[in-house]
């Protein structure tokens, strides 16, 4: 929630006879985790190499902007 979508509210209304189920649709996720799973597949230890470069940045990025780096920074 932010700023945009705080103040955002949805108000449904079911009038019927029989049961009636609203559910999350997770076809989107389930096809990019799908994705994921097959490039790991293919290719064993490519998710860990990713993690390792996302954190690599996200250090390199602190550096840049002179933040101080503490241990917390290495648990990412």
């Amino acid at each position: 929630m932010n700023e945009q979508t705080q103040n955002i509210h949805w108000v449904l209304k079911v009038i019927g006879n029989d049961t009636i189920a609203v559910i999350r649709d997770t076809q989107k996720e389930d096809a990019q985790k799908a994705i994921k799973k097959s490039w790991e597949d293919n290719e064993i230890g490519r998710a860990e190499k990713a993690k390792k470069s996302r954190r690599k940045f996200f250090i390199m990025e602190k550096q840049q902007r002179g933040e101080t780096l503490t241990g917390k920074t290495f648990e990412r």
